[in-house]
């Protein structure tokens, strides 16, 4: 059998040309890539905003909606930072989805049937979304919330442009954000709204399914159900018993991630917004907020006089604004939870 020695590459003291020259990051960018340098030396500016997914593309990747290449897609801020932000755009439809299947077919986590309810309704989710979700440019992902605020309320809260209908209604332009033609929106939300609307009709009719548990599965994880790459694992293995008991492989993931992205800035607009105000919720909303949290996480693990262990403060706390923002969050897209363990 061939002998093989792995060297582990320290990408955080390596030169750029080293880390550009690796075999680890032939499929991928960063501050270290020659693009960057490009973009550096273009825009006369040494400050970058390069966040990991832009990070973990290649230097070839393209906007699927706009269809801008990434050195088309960075561009400057007044405030002399170059923003190379890629972003994951997903159906907010999926969420809305997600929210009624929760309130109506999940079953208490007590329950024994509770594992296959849950895959069933995640099984149905993939059926219901209009797209999967997507890395777009952040223009693009822009394009969305600015185009659907245009629209004003004829569209639903929890609907969203998909990157083909984005690249439909945007003129892209090199380095710039995009300008958006209202009526090339209107003419595709118009006909988009009416696969949206049939799409939630069907998750009301499936949700009635999987409440009388018509689509629960059996399902057990026997050994021969194994995923990924056997092969990756195995020299995994022998990598990590080469360490010994108390040997630890080194973390090359967060290595690479650490060495290739950058935060000299986040502003991603070219005017100043102004900063929201919070209103603390009532005791109304967080009962509605705690319900809408009893899904498996930190959150309904937590009792309700859990304290938090940095700042101290308590699930609801009026006067801290804990709470305030939490509920916040809620509203926007993708939260958390607000408890981390």
């Amino acid at each position: 059998m061939p002998e093989i020695t792995i060297y582990v590459p320290d990408f955080a003291s390596m030169e750029d040309d080293a880390v550009r020259q690796h075999p680890l990051t032939k499929h991928s960018d960063g501050r270290w890539s020659s693009l960057s340098q490009l973009l550096k030396t273009d825009f006369e500016t040494e400050r970058m905003s390069l966040n990991e997914t832009w990070a973990m593309t290649s230097l070839a990747w393209r906007c699927p909606a706009c269809g801008r290449k990434k050195i088309d897609s960075a561009r400057k801020t007044e405030s002399g930072v170059i923003l190379c932000q890629l972003e994951r755009h997903h159906d907010h439809l999926g969420d809305l989805a997600a929210r009624i299947l929760r309130e109506t077919a999940w079953l208490d986590n007590t329950d024994p049937l509770y594992t296959q309810r849950k895959r069933a309704c995640a099984s149905v989710l993939p059926l219901v979304e209009r797209f999967a979700e997507t890395l777009v440019c952040m223009d693009c992902n822009a394009a969305d919330a600015a185009m659907k605020k245009d629209l004003g309320g004829r569209v639903h809260r929890d609907f969203s442009f998909s990157p083909g209908e984005i690249g439909a209604f945007v003129d892209a332009r090199p380095n710039r954000p995009h300008e958006l033609n209202f009526a090339k929106g209107l003419e595709n939300w118009a006909k988009a709204d009416a696969d949206f609307q049939q799409r939630l009709v069907f998750v009301e009719q499936i949700a009635g399914r999987l409440t009388l548990g018509l689509h629960d599965r059996e399902q057990y994880n026997d050994s021969y159900n194994l995923a990924g790459d056997q092969d990756a694992r195995m020299f995994l293995s022998l990598a990590t018993d080469q360490l010994g008991a108390r040997g630890r492989l080194p973390p090359l993931w967060e290595a690479l991630r650490a060495r290739s992205c950058a935060s000299d800035g986040h502003k991603s607009a070219q005017t100043k917004a102004t900063a929201s105000r919070v209103r603390t919720p009532t005791p109304k909303e967080f009962t509605e907020y705690d319900r809408s949290m009893q899904k498996p996480g930190p959150w309904s693990k937590t009792a309700a006089d859990w304290r938090c262990a940095c700042c101290s403060r308590l699930k609801q706390c009026p006067s801290s604004g804990h709470l305030a923002q939490m509920v916040a969050q809620r509203r926007g897209d993708r939260a958390s939870s607000g408890v981390d363990v």
